[in-house]
């Protein structure tokens, strides 16, 4: 019966593990979906380029990226590295 009681626990485990995981793919998704609409809206059409660095970014670069929207001139302000 302890075995059972590990599996059922070791079960609990993957699964929180599988639901915190897939809650930050939908923050990274939501993220990136903001962040074109926004460059979009005021800078136009995005090139491959910029839609495809930005599908590879992770949730620290989309929030960097989008909080520069505010105060760029330019869509190559929002990604210039400091």
């Amino acid at each position: 019966m302890a075995t059972q009681g590990f599996v059922e626990r070791w079960e609990r485990e993957l699964l929180e593990k599988g639901r915190k995981a897939g809650r930050e793919e939908g923050r990274e998704q939501t993220m990136r979906d903001v962040l074109a609409r926004l460059l979009r809206a005021r800078f136009g059409a995005l090139d491959t380029a910029i839609e495809a660095r930005i599908h590879d970014a992770g949730l620290d670069e989309l929030t960097r990226w989008t909080d520069r929207i505010v105060t760029a001139a330019a869509l190559d302000d929002v990604f210039a590295e400091p």
